[in-house]
């Protein structure tokens, strides 16, 4: 996935989101918001405006969903902290059985 691609993403929340709301929940002015969902417009969402989007969205997680495809990468939800544990496990496991598969895709070459 390009740059372009995750532009046309964020392009995307124009049509399902009231901007001006998002703005207000995210603490910054309409007009950064619109600049940052521009696909045209070089001014981007950055790392410290992340969660605050995706918090003001309602969890929207369409964009952080292209972001990890594009880094080979899945996130899981947590519910509670008593699931925390199991999850944590369940993580581990993804992340091991991912580097196993990886030795074994490199041992075939």
């Amino acid at each position: 996935m390009s740059q372009d691609e995750l532009a046309c993403v964020l392009a995307g929340y124009k049509e399902n989101h009231d901007l001006a709301a998002l703005a207000r929940k995210m603490n910054i002015p309409y007009s950064s918001l619109a600049r940052i969902l521009n696909e045209n417009d070089t001014y981007d969402l950055g790392i410290r405006k992340l969660v605050s989007f995706i918090e003001a969205t309602d969890y929207d997680f369409t964009l952080l969903d292209h972001i990890e495809s594009r880094l080979g990468r899945v996130a899981m939800k947590v519910e509670t902290d008593s699931q925390a544990r199991g999850f944590e496990q369940l993580s581990n496991l993804a992340k091991e059985t991912g580097e196993a598969l990886k030795r074994i895709e490199a041992g075939s070459d």
